[in-house]
């Protein structure tokens, strides 16, 4: 992966980044590359955009509708325990 140098830049622009880096609580890095990702149109408010691959595989595995997510939804979550012991 490609690395870059800035040189020469504005105070207010550094001080601003650096600003929005502390309010995130990220990385200058990954602030920098976050803000680079927005400026080109590959992010939106934050969110990387890609694309929707959700419906590629359907043909082979199937889909569920709202009620049969909603009813295997409620069969997992009445029988998920999580024993303490096990993460020790």
């Amino acid at each position: 992966m490609r690395s870059i140098t800035i040189h020469d830049l504005d105070p207010d622009l550094d001080q601003r980044i650096l600003n929005v880096a502390r309010e995130k609580g990220v990385s200058l890095n990954k602030t920098i590359k976050d803000l680079l990702r927005q400026a080109v149109g590959l992010s939106v408010g934050g969110v990387a955009v890609a694309p929707d691959h959700t419906a590629d595989f359907e043909e082979f595995c199937g889909s569920w509708n709202q009620q049969e997510t909603n009813a295997f939804l409620a069969a997992v979550s009445e029988d998920r325990k999580i024993d303490p012991e096990d993460w020790k």
